[in-house]
């Protein structure tokens, strides 16, 4: 009965936290997996001699994602949060067709801009000897497929059609995968870009016009709702900002190494050096996402009927269990990045060397992420914009002043933690300080944030403490009761006798 496929190619909507994490989580964990796969894939089709082409799709990477939320502008937090709301008050089918065509229309926009933007981009970025226009232009129709395709992806989860999410989702992944394998055999950046593009339009496609098909008649609402235009500008900001965060510790090492007086093509190979470790451990902040989206759309129905103590019981539940899933694969990625480094031997050294702090990096990376989505939870955006803001502004600070002594990579790594390290550990606590004051289940965001500090101890010494402080720290908060709780244990009874996830 977990399984049942029909439920995948339709809206349906979960209404339990319990069902729709089950729903959701081991679906996406599954393309998280495929995109793992194609990371290793590719990289090694393309082996040392393709590192080069590997470091300017990899840039290609991180512009798209930075230029997506100026496109999507907020409409997606909107949609993920207030889409039961709509449905509710019979004015969904109004909202979103008014979402397309502003995102329409910016995304043309922000392809005109980029374009034009080309030969400054492609020198500054890239390091390109070459024109690049057939690079930036394929970045483009990218970045519109993708606000797109975030846009629905994310109104599903706001109608609860979990499901119907993960399916989009594996299917992209899968498709991404075959794909990028046949561009990677011809080892050409650009084609790796086309066929990304490519994966999305096909889901986006089917599963799109679900969405289009479940939307109600044009009802127009009565008066313009100030709430959620600000809603929608401080989540753009924050989007924008995560973005900045993720653009700046994979740029900066080739600007870095441009400061240094470094050869482009030597620049490239150092940023897909760089970019191998950053990917894996950024597979962190994807497991995070996905399971704080994964109970998000429930909370927000919940607190929209007035539930509001249940929406955070709800969400802070599988924080507790999220950051404890994050704790465990760090630990085991530390255990075995041998054996990754032994599948890519061009690769091996920042394998060694980065991927242990980079987990760390994205372990707070993903508890930052459980704090500005208890803050949209709260109708309060503008704190997780805050705290963005706080760790892009640590990030650049000490990326501008930090020399050439470490090297362009280890720099970026050392300025990315301080960054997120300190919005983590510095002020989340004291802009969520009720939650974390009234309940324990803060205990174990708190605990996991520390014990990620052993991720940053010295290489030949990692190996050993980081897994026993991270597992140990897991091991200490089951013992005390604050990890598995009883209450946890009797939902999951209820379920097995099929009452539900009450």
């Amino acid at each position: 009965g977990l399984i049942r496929v029909p439920r995948f190619f339709k809206i349906q909507e979960v209404g339990r936290g319990g069902a729709s994490a089950r729903a959701y989580v081991p679906a996406v964990m599954l393309s998280r997996a495929l995109a793992v796969l194609r990371l290793l894939v590719v990289a090694r089709i393309l082996g040392a001699a393709g590192k080069g082409e590997y470091g300017i799709y990899q840039q290609a990477l991180v512009l798209v994602n930075w230029l997506v939320p100026l496109v999507i502008f907020g409409m997606g937090d909107v949609a993920e949060r207030y889409a039961a709301r709509f449905e509710r008050e019979g004015r969904l089918g109004w909202w979103v067709r008014r979402h397309l065509r502003r995102l329409a229309l910016t995304a043309l926009l922000v392809a005109g801009l980029l374009l034009a933007a080309t030969p400054w981009i492609r020198k500054t970025i890239f390091h390109l000897d070459s024109p690049g226009w057939a690079l930036l232009g394929t970045c483009a129709a990218v970045i519109g497929l993708l606000a797109a395709y975030q846009y629905v992806a994310a109104l599903l989860r706001g109608l609860r059609a979990y499901p119907a999410a993960a399916a989009m989702e594996v299917t992209s992944a899968a498709l991404l995968l075959l794909l990028s394998i046949l561009a990677a055999l011809r080892g050409a950046a650009v084609g790796l870009i086309y066929m990304y593009g490519l994966s999305l339009a096909l889901p986006l496609l089917y599963w799109g016009s679900l969405v289009w098909r479940h939307l109600q008649p044009l009802r127009q609402p009565a008066t313009r709702d100030v709430r959620l235009s600000r809603f929608g500008r401080w989540a753009l900001l924050r989007l924008l900002l995560m973005m900045t965060f993720a653009f700046l510790s994979v740029w900066g090492v080739g600007h870095l190494a441009a400061r240094a007086g470094w050869d482009p093509r030597d620049t490239q190979r150092a940023q897909a050096d760089y970019a191998i470790p950053y990917r894996i451990a950024e597979i962190l902040a994807y497991l995070a996402i996905t399971a704080w989206a994964s109970t998000y759309g429930v909370a927000a129905k919940l607190a929209a009927h007035g539930q509001t103590r249940r929406a955070y019981a709800e969400l802070f539940r599988i924080g507790r269990f999220g950051v404890a899933g994050l704790a465990f694969f760090a630990a085991g990625v530390v255990i075995c990045r041998g054996a990754v480094a032994a599948l890519l031997p061009a690769y091996a050294q920042s394998i060694h060397t980065l991927l242990p702090p980079l987990l760390g990096v994205f372990i707070w990376y993903g508890i930052l992420a459980f704090s500005t989505t208890f803050a949209d939870l709260q109708e309060k955006p503008h704190r997780g914009a805050w705290l963005w803001g706080a760790a892009v502004v640590g990030q650049a600070v000490v990326m501008g002043s930090a020399g050439d002594a470490f090297g362009p990579r280890e720099t970026v790594v050392a300025a990315s933690a301080a960054g997120v390290g300190m919005a983590v550990l510095v002020l989340a606590p004291l802009v969520l300080w009720r939650p974390l004051r009234l309940t324990a289940t803060g205990v174990p965001l708190g605990v996991v944030a520390l014990a990620a500090l052993a991720l940053f101890v010295p290489g030949w010494m990692v190996g050993v403490i980081a897994p026993v402080v991270l597992l140990g720290g897991l091991l200490a908060l089951q013992a005390t009761g604050l990890l598995l709780r009883r209450s946890d244990l009797r939902r999951w009874r209820r379920w097995r006798r099929g009452a539900g996830w009450q």
